[in-house]
Parts: structure tokens; sequence; C-alpha cells
């Protein structure tokens, strides 16, 4: 519609600088409406509605204080390393108790009653405190 007015009267169109600047769109519209508010009284301000909702966090409850990104990063990797050791192990537990197991197996087919390993090999699987883990945990 604008531009078949302006096609129609090019001079007339030239003239009219909200015609011709489309100055007749949204923004226009609210940057006078800003203007009329700028001229009105300040709205009253209530206190109340800017108080913190939940109450402050202490930060040094844990005696730690702020952390940076790398003194966290170096925690979590420190710890990661710990995690990695305990499974390497857990994981050298299970092999050995293997090892153990095939020896009791062994000593059980072939028992000799002067050898003092085997003897210490059958105290302690007959404890089944010793056991007990591995039973659940078993390498097939």
């Amino acid at each position: 519609m604008l531009e078949k007015k302006r096609r129609e009267d090019l001079n007339k169109t030239r003239k009219d600088d909200l015609i011709s600047m489309g100055v007749s769109d949204f923004s226009e519209f609210y940057k006078q409406e800003l203007q009329k508010d700028a001229k009105k009284a300040p709205r009253p301000v209530n206190p109340a509605d800017y108080v913190p909702k939940r109450g402050k966090v202490d930060a040094a409850k844990a005696d730690e204080g702020f952390k940076t990104t790398a003194e966290r990063e170096q925690e979590y990797f420190k710890d990661y390393e710990l995690y990695k050791e305990n499974k390497k192990e857990q994981l050298d537990r299970n092999q050995l108790f293997f090892v153990l197991e095939q020896f009791f197996a062994h000593s059980k087919a072939s028992a000799d009653p002067l050898n003092k390993a085997q003897e210490a090999i059958n105290d302690y699987f007959k404890d089944t405190e010793n056991t007990f883990f591995f039973d659940k945990n078993k390498i097939q």
C-alpha cells in the first residue's frame, strides 16, 4: 500500500517524512511512548520487593573458601587418581585371589601333609570371611 502511494505521487511522498522515511513503525511509536512516560512522576519504590527471598550462602562453611577453576580442576584430578589407584588395587586383589584359588585347587588334588604353604592356604580358604567378597566377584 505504501509503495503504491509512493509511486502514484512521488513529489508528495518526498516532502512527507512520515511516508518517505517510514517512521510510522512500532519503534517510533514506542520511542514516543517512552518520551511521554519520562515526563510523568516516578512510581514509588517498594523496598520489600527487593529483599532477598533466600538467605545468603556462607561460602566458607567448609573452611575451604572460594576455589578458582584451576584449584577445583586440580582437586578433581587428584581424587580421580585416587579412584584409579583404588580400582587398580581392586583388580590386583582379584587377580591375586584367583591365583590363590588355583593353588588351593591344586593343593586339594595333590595334598602333601608336610607342605606348610598348602596347610596355610587350606586354613585361609576354610574361613568364610576371607572368601565372602571374592565368591561374589569371581573372575570367570
